[in-house]
């Protein structure tokens, strides 16, 4: 048995690796066809999109994995079926239940390894990406935090904790320095809106320092003479999927303490969190096919049917997140449901392969 699980790992791995590599070349080839797009703004060229598009790469393989995993089992476990050595493993007395735990052994293996790369790789890399054009495209520097964006503008820091849809901003608060470095004014914005190319503060409360004491001021609105532009705040903004889990779970925190809207943070942590689920699922998935109807067809139909399933369960994980966002639903049970549900799906196909 040892040799045969050995067996199985191999064909199982070789065939994920093989399919994750290829992924991953056309996403990041994707990606900078993509970037193309934003060349020739400030000094932001060729060059500098295929590097970004070469650091998104962590985040694309840990986000395609499960995907993989499913294609690369089918094609392994195809192989296998298409020569009827599966067939002689079961006349030898292996069970479906021993080839299933085989299969995801050597799936959980590579998910530790794209676990570890989606967590302690990814989301420095995307964050340098991100800052590498922000700085090519705009000559300015933005930097993030787990408290917002920070910028400076003159002699004024300026701390963004929101990034809204429509060139709009949240929570701003601007320290003003003078040239000895002392703070001389402290000034609070619930948000910020760019129209007629220039920011406009509102909800404003501004506190100056100074040696006679503290001065404060209400205004409803105020013009703010601003350098950075909409471009560049979209630019640094970070997917909040491709965040690694500590940072997620500290954010929710955050934004519920602060009485925000934490359900993206949220969906994002769960979705992240199930992704070990999915491997599993996908895995288990492609047992039953290959026993069944997968036998006998060719490796291009295998290929295509892996595709066909890998996309219609990515359609219906995307869908579900975004039932949990629209109708507040409980998050953790919304997201698990499509996984929940393929899985029982793919238990009723083992037990009918029995």
């Amino acid at each position: 048995m040892r040799i045969l699980h050995r067996y199985l790992f191999r064909s199982v791995m070789v065939s994920t690796l093989f399919v994750l590599a290829a992924l991953l070349v056309l996403m990041v080839f994707m990606a900078f066809t993509e970037e193309l797009g934003d060349t020739g703004v400030g000094r932001y060229a060729a060059g500098d999109a295929f590097i970004h598009s070469l650091l998104q790469a962590p985040g694309f393989l840990f986000e395609i994995f499960p995907v993989s995993a499913l294609i690369g089992s089918l094609l392994g476990l195809g192989s296998l079926a298409s020569h009827s050595e599966l067939v002689a493993m079961r006349a030898a007395g292996v069970s479906i239940a021993r080839i299933v735990w085989s299969v995801v052994r050597a799936g959980l293996w590579m998910l530790l390894a794209a676990a570890l790369i989606g967590e302690y790789v990814a989301p420095p890399a995307e964050r340098l990406a991100r800052q590498l054009k922000a700085e090519k495209m705009n000559d300015q520097v933005l930097l993030q935090s787990n408290f917002g964006f920070w910028a400076k503008d003159g002699n004024d820091f300026i701390n963004i904790r929101r990034i809204l849809p429509g060139n709009r901003l949240g929570d701003i608060v601007i320290y003003r320095l003078d040239d000895a470095h002392r703070l001389t004014r402290v000034t609070l914005a619930e948000r910020a809106v760019y129209d007629d190319s220039r920011w406009r503060l509102a909800g404003v409360r501004s506190i100056a320092l100074s040696e006679q004491g503290l001065r404060i001021e209400h205004r409803p609105s105020v013009a703010w003479e601003l350098l950075l532009k909409p471009n560049l705040l979209r630019a640094v903004v970070i997917d909040p999927v491709a965040l690694p889990v500590t940072s997620l779970r500290n954010y929710i925190r955050y934004l519920k303490a602060s009485e925000q809207d934490a359900k993206p943070f949220e969906v994002a942590f769960w979705s992240r969190i199930t992704t070990p689920l999915v491997t599993v699922v996908m895995l288990v998935l492609a047992v039953p096919f290959v026993f069944g109807s997968l036998r006998s067809t060719g490796i291009g139909q295998r290929l295509f049917f892996g595709i066909l399933i890998g996309l219609a369960f990515y359609t219906l994980n995307r869908a579900f997140a975004f039932i949990a966002l629209v109708y507040d639903l409980n998050t953790p049970l919304t997201v698990m449901f499509p996984s929940l549900l393929v899985f029982l799906w793919a238990l009723w196909l083992l037990k009918r392969a029995r």
